[in-house]
């Protein structure tokens, strides 16, 4: 089993998706940050996952956080 993210434009009702997990693997939790998407890719088998990062505006996304419990929370400073 294994789960993607995707991003639905909400006029259209276009989908697309957006990540790529391996068999098994399970995208989970995602977080907008500024430009950036976070969500956290963990195996169904394993207790720890990775914590991913892709921008927007370039498409690149890199692995941020090897083997950590869970995803991390962000919080935006308030004015």
């Amino acid at each position: 089993m294994y789960t993607t993210l995707n991003v639905i434009n909400l006029i259209s009702g276009e989908q697309k998706q957006i990540t790529f997990p391996k068999k098994n693997e399970l995208d989970i939790s995602p977080q907008v940050v500024g430009t950036n998407i976070t969500w956290y890719r963990m195996n169904e088998k394993k207790n720890q996952g990775d914590v991913w990062v892709k921008d927007w505006r370039s498409g690149q996304e890199y692995r941020w956080l090897k083997n950590v419990d869970s995803a991390p929370t962000f919080f935006s400073k308030s004015n």
